[in-house]
């Protein structure tokens, strides 16, 4: 039965993401904002334990327990950057460095792992105001 879950998850994961892509919108260094509202929702983001299993999006946890720790750092590392901004405007460009060093620190993770550390920083990109996929670089 899991592997019916995962599967799907998968399919879903790529369906998304093929999704995502058709849909960018290459808005180059469009800036948006920091406020109070989106500072809030990052704050509770990264209070969450976000690698535990989610049998809702069939995410069964971490490949090996021990995954759990630096997996949640490197989305928290994300989000303390973003937060380390002052209120106000912040451009594509700022983030995604930020998201290039997120995804850096989970590159050599397990497939599962890496696709729900990738949900986080579209998530954390989404919560600024931005489109498209931060995964992937404008042209």
């Amino acid at each position: 039965m899991s592997t019916i879950i995962k599967t799907l998850h998968l399919l879903a994961a790529t369906l998304c993401s093929i999704s995502l892509l058709a849909c960018q919108a290459a808005v180059a260094d469009e800036p948006h904002s920091l406020t109070h509202d989106n500072r809030a929702e990052l704050v509770e983001l990264r209070a969450q334990n976000k690698f535990q299993p989610d049998l809702l999006s069939g995410y069964t946890g971490t490949d090996l327990p021990e995954d759990a720790a630096p997996l949640n750092a490197a989305v928290n590392n994300l989000i303390d950057g973003v937060l380390a901004r002052p209120d106000g405007t912040v451009s594509d460009g700022e983030v995604r460095e930020l998201v290039a060093k997120a995804i850096n620190e989970v590159d050599l993770f397990a497939t599962e792992d890496r696709d729900r550390a990738y949900r986080y920083i579209r998530q954390v990109w989404n919560i600024l105001g931005f489109e498209g996929d931060p995964l992937i670089q404008p042209r």
